[in-house]
């Protein structure tokens, strides 16, 4: 993925943060959807009452953060369209940076 994003121009090294949040994410929503086919959607306390998972809470949570990182990334069909792209700078020659030209 940021093979691609870096190919097009959409992510540079400045947006690794950006980058690793969604990862941070990513992560904790697969954790939280293995969890939750382990356990029931809804349990119920000592008392008797009905309570949704806490897994549902954590994965609903990381996908609402992940989808943020994907805007802000560039990475969905409606804000690639919004993403101007730059050319990366030209890669100068030894004899280019020797002579500042």
């Amino acid at each position: 993925m940021v093979k691609e994003l870096a190919e097009t121009g959409i992510i540079t090294i400045i947006d690794r943060s950006a980058l690793a949040r969604y990862c941070d994410n990513f992560s904790k929503w697969m954790e939280a959807e293995k969890q939750l086919q382990k356990m029931p959607m809804v349990k119920f306390n000592k008392a008797g009452f009905s309570e949704i998972n806490p897994y549902f809470r954590v994965a609903n949570k990381a996908k609402e953060m992940m989808m943020k990182d994907l805007v802000e990334l560039g990475m969905t069909p409606s804000s690639r369209s919004r993403v101007k792209v730059s050319e990366p700078p030209k890669e100068k020659s030894a004899k280019e940076r020797f002579f500042k030209s």
